[in-house]
């Protein structure tokens, strides 16, 4: 769900660190938002949180104010 999503918002394929965000995600979250049925906005919203969250947590990326 999350790999569908990832590519119609962003109209590419993911990195390989990426997706292996993208498998956590759906790991962790894809039932709770599939039964949610998200608009492709409000689903952004989420999935950028969360996205992020997880990358920082793998990957130890530090984000900065203003910067993604």
């Amino acid at each position: 769900m999350f790999l569908k999503k990832f590519t119609e918002i962003f109209r590419r394929e993911p990195s390989a660190k990426e997706k292996a965000v993208l498998v956590e995600l759906n790991r962790k979250y894809g039932k709770e938002l599939e039964n949610m049925k998200l608009e492709t906005h409000v689903f952004k919203d989420y999935y950028c949180d969360m996205y992020l969250q997880i990358y920082q947590e793998r990957f130890h990326f530090e984000h900065h104010e203003g910067e993604y």
